[in-house]
């Protein structure tokens, strides 16, 4: 079971920023304006405390606990962390513009589109 209290600790900053991200990051990521996108998101997460989930500084605990006596029991490290993805890679989408999200939509985490939108775009920044 979830404690509550590991849930509020990163969760409150995620879900009280979907409302307002429109307002936060001033443009939906297209194929023309992914620096300015970047450099907003990466100072908005930072603020907030979850620049981690994207970049992958943050790992995702273990599915299972080694040292637990009950079998095929989850963590609730793992849970939480991925709700917490979960709710951090809505936030992103919301930042995005739906040919970008053709992009990125066989990704399984925040981190995974963070990394996939930076190999989409290095690509046409360069040029």
């Amino acid at each position: 079971m979830v404690i509550t209290s590991k849930l509020h600790i990163v969760q409150f900053p995620i879900t009280s920023l979907l409302p307002t991200i429109s307002t936060v990051v001033t443009v939906k990521l297209d194929d023309t304006n992914y620096l300015i996108w970047h450099f907003q998101m990466k100072i908005l997460l930072e603020i907030h405390g979850i620049l981690g989930f994207v970049d992958g500084s943050r790992k995702c605990p273990s599915r299972f606990n080694a040292y637990s006596d009950l079998e095929g029991v989850e963590n609730d490290d793992h849970q939480v962390w991925k709700m917490h993805d979960q709710t951090l890679m809505q936030l992103l989408f919301a930042t995005l513009s739906s040919t970008v999200i053709s992009y990125v939509i066989r990704c399984v985490s925040s981190h995974d589109i963070w990394v996939q939108l930076k190999d989409q775009f290095s690509i046409i920044t360069k040029a």
